[in-house]
């Protein structure tokens, strides 16, 4: 199965609980939408590119992700919805949709450890 090929290379996520619990814009949202939401980091988490809603060729949108879940279409839409409402995924340019935390997070990540492994190779130099 795909998702556990994806899943053991990376098998959990950093989660910031304070974050979760503080965000208004979340709280707004209805527990299946934060259900839905979760899932969806779940599976963001083992793509490529990271944050991104894929698993391997298929892209992830409101229409497929019922059948992932086993979630009847209209519990997901509305819960889709609301994510989208408060900003929780949004749809890039290519017509995948992502997370945006979890990009810009991720983007951070890679910054921060280009910018270690530049300085150690300049320090390791001299």
């Amino acid at each position: 199965a795909y998702w556990r090929t994806t899943m053991s290379k990376k098998p959990w996520l950093k989660f910031d609980a304070e974050a979760w619990l503080s965000d208004p814009h979340l709280r707004m949202c209805s527990p299946a939408a934060q259900g839905l939401l979760i899932n969806l980091m779940a599976i963001a988490h083992g793509a490529n590119p990271y944050g991104y809603l894929v698993n391997g060729t298929l892209a992830i949108n409101e229409q497929n992700i019922g059948k992932i879940m086993a979630w009847n279409r209209q519990t997901v839409g509305k819960a889709w919805a609301e994510l989208v409402l408060h900003g929780r995924t949004v749809e890039a340019e290519c017509g995948l949709w992502y997370i945006p935390r979890m990009v810009k997070d991720n983007e951070e990540s890679v910054f921060l450890f280009l910018v270690i492994s530049k300085n150690h190779s300049a320090s390791s130099r001299t």
